[in-house]
């Protein structure tokens, strides 16, 4: 997240500099902060089933069968 916020910060200045107008740049704190908490419980949420699986899996089985 801090690549792209940088990212999108030099292509905006870069952008506006062409068009000849001032380069304003807001970040939003608190929107960031629930945008970052929010993407941190997604992938949590996306990777527990995988997980979980491969936690209750046996190896010994599973190379034996192989």
């Amino acid at each position: 997240m801090p690549a792209g916020i940088v990212c999108g910060r030099v292509a905006w200045q870069v952008f506006a500099h062409q068009l000849g107008i001032l380069p304003v740049v807001v970040l939003p704190t608190l929107a960031l902060g629930v945008l970052v908490g929010v993407a941190l419980a997604l992938a949590v949420a996306v990777a527990a089933g995988p997980g979980e699986a491969a936690a209750r899996a046996r190896p010994a089985e599973i190379l034996r069968s192989e």
